[in-house]
């Protein structure tokens, strides 16, 4: 710049609030790499120490499986939605949300990568022309990330506190934190003195207020 279970990597996670903030890619952004997969459970896989994301890019088929279970009813299972479209639709549904809302959403930037992906044919052309509103029931919250809720997290930190990749990058890391110890050590000496010397003024003061009392002493 994870593998999905059907079962919902992240259970206790109904709805991730981070997938729902789009990635703006800069050029100071450390993901150096999209690497495009054909399996849907490697989706949003990320390399921290190669910088790569794997993105599911079989976007059509998604989208054709979503149109042909939107009929269903609500209440039918994930075994069920299997039968007609082989994966979940809310897996379905996630895959295509963060393409369109996390990872390329309408800004300049996010749009020209996109694009650029599609030239190469990492990406099928419909990616470009996604309607979610077509695809998604009403009762379909948007949004909610039940299956990729860890991934999105993971992506988000990454993000917010790149790895450092390069030899240069690894070594100024060291450096800093080396230099932060280190300071740490001077800063823990030098409060030790003050208060050593702190503690030694007080002490001299109190002889002197001894001494004064014993050279001058107050009649009682």
């Amino acid at each position: 710049m994870t593998s999905v279970a059907c079962s919902g990597e992240d259970p206790e996670a109904a709805a991730l609030e981070l997938g729902t903030e789009p990635v703006r890619w800069r050029g100071e952004t450390s993901l150096s790499q999209f690497l495009p997969t054909n399996d849907i459970q490697k989706h949003l896989e990320l390399d921290t120490r190669l910088g790569t994301l794997q993105i599911y890019h079989q976007t059509s088929a998604l989208q054709e499986h979503l149109r042909a279970t939107r009929d269903l009813p609500a209440s039918a299972t994930v075994a069920e939605q299997v039968k007609v479209g082989n994966i979940p639709r809310q897996l379905a549904l996630e895959v295509l949300d963060s393409l369109n809302s996390v990872l390329f959403p309408p800004f300049p930037e996010s749009q020209y990568i996109l694009q650029s992906l599609v030239s190469k044919r990492v990406f099928d052309e419909d990616v470009l022309h996604l309607d979610m509103h077509e695809l998604r029931r009403r009762n379909e919250v948007e949004g909610e990330y039940r299956y990729l809720a860890s991934r999105l997290r993971n992506l988000y930190n990454e993000i917010e506190n790149p790895t450092p990749r390069g030899r240069f990058e690894q070594w100024f890391e060291r450096r800093i934190a080396q230099s932060y110890f280190m300071m740490a050590t001077i800063g823990g000496l030098i409060a030790a003195i003050i208060l050593g010397i702190l503690g030694l003024a007080v002490g001299i003061f109190q002889a002197c207020v001894a001494w004064q009392q014993w050279k001058h002493p107050v009649d009682t």
